[in-house]
């Protein structure tokens, strides 16, 4: 070879060897450099140029070390200076980026990572590194851009797959994001957490049973973790499966008994099986449940417990321990008073749910020459006859499932929503972040939680004078909206159903007094049954027409019959039937025997729109006072009773004197006619001036204090 030819091919293989070295590939860099000098001993330009790689790569190796070893400040300091050597190495910025992804640091680590992806952009790792900090910086549609171009490189690279599931999920993308998760998991079928996070996608798609396969598969690669042993109960709580339920939280109970919100979910699973025993043997430590220590969520101890003073200070632990370091947004009234003022409610629930039932002809019904309504519905959407008519009610319908809680209140922030009303309180799918982030002005709380929300964010509940009397006033962080009458909204545009049925249409006997009760089953006590199992048998050919709860509070209450003399064939059960029927069988029924730890709230107004009088005796708390605020307003304080033992006498006289009885059908059907109650209008105007007066002391710059709206 002439000595021309022999220097062009050291050129060439230095040029190669230069190439290498600036993608990271020293090992590539290093042969061709040693190839060089194979052929040509005194080539100056390759030995300086090798000596500077190994020198290089013996820094790089020693700030691999320093990252290994969990030395992440150290890694910065001595990577900003090679990053000053060195800046054309992906490899060193991508360690940069992966030390203050350690430290939290994510714009640094956003940086860091761009930088190594300009620099290397054929590397998928590198496009999952930064997908991965964006995610964190809640940039969720810049991540997501990342992870696909990730894929676009490398479609079989199985964290960008998880990386794209996890972002899409987050953004409620479902449909979007099973693909990849399932890809994940194929990719890595060991993987526990892979396997967990499907489950949680599958749950929340609404397909349980496939989530309880993932769930105990995860569990069987890792067993013991609290976060799936957790999906897992919830799971199988949506799909009532109780039995199995209680058994994941009895094993949680078991690993941590300190998971207030656990036990907590175990008394409700009693509380709705009517398994009073179970609950009896742990009644003496109701009084300090969610008191003293750990949080638990306030709503399941309504019906074990009547006391408003430990129901507020429940309620007011809760909010500390899980919202306290929630930071609220600043807001100022506007320098003019709105034209319109612009409500927002705010519900997971925008379906064919029972408060929606009630609410949805208010909605319909709000002027709109004062007032602008918007809907913010972020629960997973369910697309019945009920979302509809909301969407059609509302001014604005924002379906916004995939935000943050931070995201909705900023939203509402932007609308400039005036009035936030909290339609789910502590219930179940409630997301109080939003509140505690300020969504507006005022926040209020209605018709979801019947009880305070001990909330500083919370500025005002909607109540009446007897679900809030004065003598219990104190008990209530919220500031007041009185209205008139019942605090209750209804529909006074609801049918009773236009079909003939039959008693024998629903297993009923033909003859024979029928006493029904069409609460759900957790709002039975041991001492409403008492009663009620004295009046079948104090009346001849009765029967007790309960609702189908579940099979297991069906058992436990045909066991809890017989234990007290009666028949277990006397208790009929109330299948679940579509809502026309439903209240349309109401006319078979002859007295509704209310629920006294916690009364019947949408079913109490159900049965009185369909003319069937319902006794009831209210407590303390709000829980328990409903349906006597319901009477109250229709004018029937004649079946309000101040205690048990006058429950049973009123329930009994009517069922024995069929004339009284009569009288008492024919005053409720009058009073049905013409009270404000069911006289949807009225209602809209007595809330709206309620919402009024509260916005008026807001926009003078006074704070909120009780308001009466008048008759």
């Amino acid at each position: 070879m002439s000595s021309s030819a022999e220097d062009n091919l050291a050129e060439d293989d230095l040029k190669r060897a230069r190439f290498f070295a600036r993608q990271g590939a020293a090992g590539q860099a290093r042969q061709l450099y040693g190839a060089v000098l194979a052929r040509e001993p005194h080539n100056q330009a390759a030995r300086e140029e090798l000596t500077a790689l190994d020198a290089r790569s013996a820094e790089f190796q020693t700030l691999s070390a320093l990252h290994r070893e969990g030395k992440l400040q150290a890694v910065l300091e001595n990577g900003e200076r090679l990053a000053g050597l060195y800046p054309d190495q992906a490899f060193l910025f991508s360690l940069m980026g992966s030390a203050q992804a350690g430290l939290r640091q994510w714009d640094g680590a956003i940086v860091a990572f761009g930088r190594a992806v300009q620099l290397r952009p054929d590397i998928a790792e590198g496009h999952v590194n930064l997908g991965k900090a964006l995610s964190e910086a809640s940039r969720a549609k810049d991540a997501i851009a990342c992870f696909q171009h990730a894929l676009k490189i490398n479609p079989d690279h199985g964290d960008a797959h998880y990386s794209l599931g996890v972002a899409l999920h987050g953004e409620g993308r479902l449909t979007e994001a099973l693909p990849h998760l399932v890809a994940a998991v194929e990719h890595e079928p060991n993987a526990a957490q892979l396997r967990n996070q499907l489950g949680a996608a599958l749950s929340d798609a609404g397909r349980h049973a496939e989530a309880v396969v993932q769930f105990r598969r995860a569990l069987e690669i890792k067993p013991g973790v609290i976060g799936t042993l957790i999906h897992l109960s919830i799971a199988y709580e949506a799909l009532g499966r109780l039995p199995e339920e209680l058994e994941v939280l009895e094993t949680l109970l078991k690993i941590d008994p300190g998971l207030a919100d656990v036990r907590g979910r175990r008394l409700f699973i009693w509380e709705t099986a009517c398994a009073w025993p179970l609950l009896a043997k742990e009644a003496a430590l109701f009084p300090a449940l969610g008191i003293e220590g750990v949080a638990l969520q306030p709503f399941v101890m309504l019906a074990l417990d009547d006391d408003p003073a430990r129901n507020r200070a429940r309620a007011e632990n809760f909010v500390a321990q899980r919202l306290g370091g929630i930071e609220a947004a600043k807001i100022v009234a506007p320098a003019a008073r709105p034209a319109r003022l612009r409500i927002g409610y705010f519900s997971a629930d925008f379906r064919g749910h029972a408060v929606m039932m009630q609410l949805v002809r208010l909605l319909e019904l709000h002027d709109r020459a004062d007032f602008e309504i918007y809907a913010y519905s972020y629960g997973v959407a369910v697309n019945d006859a009920m979302r509809e008519r909301v969407k059609k009610a509302v001014d604005v319908f924002r379906d916004v499932p995939h935000l943050s809680a931070q995201e909705i209140a900023a939203l509402a922030r932007a609308d400039k929503i005036d009035i936030a009303v909290d339609l789910m309180g502590f219930t179940r799918k409630a997301r109080l972040e939003i509140f505690a982030r300020r969504a507006a002005p005022l926040q209020v709380n209605y018709l979801g939680y019947p009880g305070t929300m001990g909330a500083d964010f919370i500025d005002y509940m909607i109540a009446d004078k007897v679900i809030v009397p004065d003598a219990e006033r104190a008990h209530y962080r919220e500031k007041m909206i009185y209205l008139p009458g019942s605090h209750m909204a209804t529909d006074d545009k609801r049918q009773t159903g236009s079909r003939t049925v039959t008693r024998a249409d629903f297993g009923l006997p033909e003859n024979g007094f029928v006493f029904c009760c069409f609460n759900n089953s957790f709002k039975i006590s041991p001492d409403d049954y008492d009663v009620w199992m004295r009046l079948l048998q104090k009346v001849e050919g009765s029967v007790l027409w309960l609702v189908d709860s579940n099979i297991w509070a069906s058992a436990n209450l045909c066991h809890e019959a017989a234990k007290r003399g009666v028949d277990p064939k006397r208790l009929i059960a109330a299948k679940r039937v579509p809502m026309a029927d439903h209240m349309a069988r109401h006319a078979l029924a002859d007295l509704f025997l209310d629920t006294c730890h916690y009364t019947g709230h949408a079913t109490a107004a159900d049965a009185l729109w369909a003319g069937l009088p319902l006794v009831t005796r209210p407590g303390r708390g709000y829980h328990t006072r409903v349906s006597a605020g319901l009477l109250t307003a229709l004018g029937l304080p004649e079946l309000i009773a101040s205690s048990s033992e006058e429950y049973e006498r009123i329930a009994l006289a009517l069922a024995t004197d069929p004339e009284k009885l009569a009288a008492v059908k024919a005053k409720l059907a009058e009073r049905r006619k013409t009270s404000p109650l069911f006289e949807s209008a009225i209602f809209a105007r007595q809330i709206e001036d309620g919402y009024r007066k509260a916005y008026a002391r807001f926009f003078d710059g006074k704070p909120p204090e009780d308001v009466a709206v008048p008759g």
